[in-house]
């Protein structure tokens, strides 16, 4: 859960930063920063987003999906960076 930082709305691609926390498996929470890009999906409600996410924790994970602002939800891989 957290806020995305985005261009301009018309804007088909670009460069994207997030705050927010993650809700590991135990149940704890750590914060979270990322950055990467993302581009639009045909719909505009659709974005491919990547990018390299920083943990609170000291942990590091690289993510690739999409993003679908109609239902919200990300389909994709978080993947550790070691």
């Amino acid at each position: 859960m957290g806020a995305c930082e985005m261009p301009a709305p018309g804007a088909n691609a670009g460069p994207g930063q997030y705050t927010g926390v993650s809700f590991l498996e135990d149940g704890e929470t750590v914060g979270v920063t990322g950055e990467g890009c993302w581009e639009k999906l045909g719909s505009e409600h659709k974005w491919r987003v990547r990018g390299i996410n920083m943990y609170a924790n000291g942990d590091v994970n690289l993510s690739d999906g999409t993003l679908d602002l109609a239902t919200p939800t990300f389909n994709g891989t978080l993947a550790p960076w070691t």
